[in-house]
């Protein structure tokens, strides 16, 4: 999480977060972070799956060209299926 920190002085949508947004973007990087490490095991430890998807993800939710729609529809995503992940793929996170 302290790796995005930087972000937050420079990139407009980043600048624009304060207050409870701010707790709420914390669990969606939480929750990213856990999908990503899953999305890591299933894919057999390979990076390549885990980038590509990040970097689509920045796309839709960071670029300059998203809107708050947008971003927030894919953030939701990730946040439920980091949800669901530990209750419907039990057998994954072995």
């Amino acid at each position: 999480m302290l790796w995005h920190i930087p972000v937050f002085l420079y990139h407009p949508p980043y600048i624009q977060i304060l207050g409870p947004a701010l707790i709420g973007w914390a669990i969606s990087v939480m929750c990213g972070s856990f999908f990503l490490g899953w999305l890591g095991k299933i894919s057999n430890w390979s990076i390549i799956s885990v980038v590509l998807w990040h970097g689509i993800f920045n796309t839709f939710t960071s670029s300059t060209y998203s809107n708050g729609i947008i971003a927030g529809t894919v953030t939701t995503f990730v946040i439920i299926f980091a949800i669901l992940i530990p209750i419907f793929m039990k057998k994954d996170l072995y």
